[in-house]
């Protein structure tokens, strides 16, 4: 079977355990990838640094040459932000993406008011109790 062609994907090579062989290292970057990070390194880049840029805020080290922009109507003149408040906060979660691992949601499968066979239950505990399992716990 190895490298046998199908009409919509070609097979991998597999060994006996039914692991891929060959091919790029998982962990490896793709040529786009690749491209990408030339790219960047170039025009002496980095995407998160301009991220974290916007979301602070910081105008000057972005290139504008002041906070606000003059915005001119017929009858008056209006002043905006050159970076948005709101592009602040987009920013600012893209950047937390990169930082911190997003958390799954957490689906409830049981009925509502109904105790399941996992149920734990709780009973008083002795003041005395606690402490001696604290030491216990404290000690290992």
């Amino acid at each position: 079977m190895s490298g046998e062609k199908t009409p919509n994907k070609t097979v991998k090579n597999t060994d006996k355990v039914g692991r891929r062989s060959g091919g790029r290292p998982k962990g490896s970057p793709n040529k786009n990838r690749l491209t990408l990070h030339e790219m960047a390194a170039k025009l002496d880049i980095d995407p998160f640094e301009v991220i974290l840029h916007f979301a602070k805020g910081d105008w000057k080290a972005l290139g504008y040459a002041g906070e606000l922009i003059e915005k001119h109507s017929k009858d008056c003149t209006n002043y905006e932000y050159v970076i948005d408040p709101s592009v602040r906060a987009k920013m600012a979660a893209e950047a937390a993406g990169y930082l911190w691992p997003k958390l799954r949601a957490v689906e409830h499968s049981g009925t509502v008011g109904q105790q399941h066979s996992g149920a734990i239950t709780i009973s008083p505990v002795k003041t005395s109790e606690l402490i001696e399992l604290l030491k216990k716990v404290k000690s290992e």
